[in-house]
C-alpha cells in the first residue's frame, strides 16, 4: 500500500473489522479476568472507532456530491 490512508480520507474496509476484533478480544479479557489487558484494548478500540468515524466523516465532506449521487441510486 502506498501512502498513508489517513492522508488521503478513504480508509480500507477491513479497518471497521478490526475495530470491531478489538473491542471483541477486549470484552474476553475482561470475561478471563485480564481486566489490564481489557482496559487496554478497550482504549485502543475507542480511540481506533473516533479516527475511523473522523475519517468517514471527512470524506463525506469532501465528496457530498458523490455521497448524494450514491443514496439516490436504488442499487
Amino acid at each position: 500500500m502506498t501512502g498513508g490512508w489517513l492522508t488521503r480520507l478513504d480508509p480500507p474496509p477491513d479497518v471497521f473489522a478490526v475495530v470491531m476484533a478489538t473491542g471483541i478480544v477486549s470484552v474476553a479479557a475482561y470475561d478471563h479476568h485480564y481486566w489490564r489487558l481489557g482496559i487496554a484494548l478497550s482504549i485502543l478500540a475507542v480511540l481506533a472507532f473516533v479516527v475511523l468515524v473522523l475519517s468517514v466523516l471527512g470524506w463525506v465532506s469532501t465528496h457530498f456530491s458523490r455521497v448524494r449521487a450514491l443514496m439516490r441510486d436504488p442499487d
